[in-house]
């Protein structure tokens, strides 16, 4: 078996008559895949797969082929809208009020100078007032049209933005940190405003902790007045948690409010670690 399922719930009042009333949600990230499906505001559907071995780029078109063609719930096609997060790559934000459409790859390029392989996708990111231009695998997003009648495609980064919406309202800066197994999201807010975003790879937490440490010295904030948070792929016990908290006065973690309901079949799961799922959702 090349991968295992750690979740796998669906709800039995769950008709497959709904799904154009439902919202289907795919998020893909290097040996995971998540499928989401909501209807009327309620999770109906959580499942999740781990691949053994990292999945290749030119492998994910065959991967979601296989899982949708043995799954009654992902073959379906008129769903009112599917929502698909692919694997991490290059982005950059634009300030809306500068953007052009027709420079998309331009502003990309300087992000990622083999942007023109991909298309190409602008999403406008919500209470930033910019515009997040990111590539989608091919492969991926000729499967995604292919198999579904109304397809989008969002990045990491734009999902963890929305979540900010109002997180801060003071002077102080404020450091949100998304935590994955390859790569760090730090975003810096200031008066409710993005003062940093950005990602970077790493191999180890004491990676992790150099380029957390790297930005709050660039960017010259007191750290004895700033909180972290983290998001994600993360916990308490973790080295990552523990490093980070013998250099910042106010480490958490997200506590997982969400705008979906859903009902005590999921009580159990990490809310934590499905961050990426629920930030699709909003």
């Amino acid at each position: 078996m090349e991968y295992k399922k750690l979740l796998s719930v669906i709800e039995k009042k769950f008709s497959l008559d709904k799904t154009s009333e439902a919202n289907l949600y795919i998020s893909l990230d290097y040996q995971h895949i998540k499928v989401a499906a909501i209807y009327e505001n309620k999770l109906q559907m959580l499942e999740h797969l781990y691949y053994y071995q990292p999945i290749n780029t030119e492998e994910w078109e065959n991967k979601l082929e296989n899982i949708k063609n043995s799954s009654d719930i992902l073959v379906k096609r008129d769903w009112k809208s599917v929502t698909i997060l692919p694997p991490f790559k290059a982005f950059t934000l634009v300030p809306k009020d500068l953007f052009v459409p027709a420079h998309a790859l331009k502003y990309l390029q300087h992000a990622d100078n083999k942007a023109a392989q991909n298309p190409i996708v602008a999403n406008e990111q919500k209470n930033f007032d910019a515009i997040n231009i990111f590539n989608v695998p091919y492969l991926i997003y000729e499967w995604g049209k292919k198999n579904y009648t109304k397809v989008n495609f969002k990045h990491i980064t734009e999902i963890f933005l929305n979540q900010l919406k109002n997180k801060n309202t003071t002077k102080e800066s404020q450091i949100h940190i998304l935590v994955n197994e390859k790569y760090l999201v730090i975003t810096v807010l200031n008066n409710a405003e993005v003062l940093f975003c950005n990602a970077f790879e790493y191999k180890t937490s004491r990676d992790f902790l150099y380029y957390v440490l790297f930005v709050i010295d660039e960017l010259r904030i007191d750290k004895s007045k700033t909180s972290v948070k983290l998001y994600g792929q993360i916990n308490q016990v973790a080295e990552i948690y523990r490093l980070l908290n013998n250099y910042v006065s106010e480490l958490s973690l997200w506590e997982g409010n969400l705008t979906i309901e859903m009902s005590e079949n999921f009580v159990n799961i990490t809310k934590l670690h499905y961050f990426d799922v629920w930030g699709m959702t909003l």
